[in-house]
């Protein structure tokens, strides 16, 4: 791999100046209801599937970079294996432990549903819910993340997250591995928008030249690489996007990053403090 290419690597890309002023103006607040909660930490950017990628080539594409990175991962206290016999009866999964056992794990709905409770409430400013999501670009066989929101603005309860199985099997879940990701979000925000099609001749007309452009010279890009060409061997990809320059002018869009800048949880369990969202 090129010089070039390492550079144009998502996971190496500098912060914004602009976007570090920024950080830290809203807090997501984590209440410990458990005696032995599951661990929270910022969401990593590494992937193992990404990294074994042949010369890391998925690290290239900036929009799995960032999906990978957003939010907070809610981590594995233990390692376990759950089975799903196919039933409905909640005694149809079973949990087996391997070595420390934990009661923030079992069958609590039946239908095939692996329940996991974080052992912490969150709390969020007015107005801001919590998306909660299975782990960013971190597939597992035969089992799925169930996907919530939550007001956590207003609730003072507790929520799980939840896998639920495909088909019958079993699955492993590894201690310190992300079981679910966490995600402020404004409530009423996806309300205000409407969609609408339309064709690619009602673009705006830089819009459509920077599209033609750019449609252009990719098909003339992979063409190369299939006919083995030393030089469009050597580039591997095209880096526009990772660079966030339009593709025709050149010019970078002004709000363009490859990182996003939240913080890890900062522990204050020892402090006298008030919720900062009440």
């Amino acid at each position: 791999m090129s010089e070039d290419s390492v550079n144009d690597d998502a996971s190496t890309q500098p912060v914004p100046l602009s976007a570090r002023a920024i950080q830290g103006t809203l807090q997501l607040v984590a209440y410990q209801v458990n005696q032995d909660p599951m661990q929270l930490r910022r969401a990593a950017r590494e992937r193992a599937w990404m990294e074994a990628t042949p010369d890391r080539f998925a690290n290239r594409c900036l929009p799995l970079v960032l999906g990978s990175q957003l939010g907070w991962e809610i981590l594995c206290p233990v390692d376990l294996a759950a089975s799903w016999t196919g039933g409905p009866a909640k005694e149809d999964l079973t949990v087996r432990f391997y070595g420390r056992t934990s009661g923030l794990v079992g069958s609590h709905f039946g239908a095939g549903v692996l329940t996991f409770n974080p052992g912490w409430l969150f709390r969020t400013p007015p107005g801001i819910g919590l998306l909660m999501t299975g782990p960013t670009n971190n597939p597992k066989a035969v089992i799925g993340p169930l996907e919530g929101f939550i007001e956590t603005d207003a609730s003072h309860m507790t929520a799980t997250m939840n896998w639920r199985f495909a088909a019958p099997g079993e699955v492993f879940f590894r201690r310190g591995e992300p079981i679910a990701r966490i995600l402020p979000y404004p409530q009423f925000f996806i309300d205000a928008f409407d969609g609408a099609l339309m064709r690619k001749e009602q673009m705006p007309a830089d819009a459509r030249t920077e599209y033609e452009g750019w449609e252009v010279a990719r098909g003339e890009f992979l063409a190369k690489l299939a006919g083995r060409d030393p030089e469009a061997l050597k580039r591997g990809w095209m880096r526009h996007y990772m660079r966030g320059e339009h593709f025709v002018s050149g010019e970078q869009w002004p709000t363009h990053q490859t990182r996003f800048l939240h913080g890890e949880f900062v522990d204050r369990r020892n402090e006298s403090t008030e919720d900062p969202n009440d």
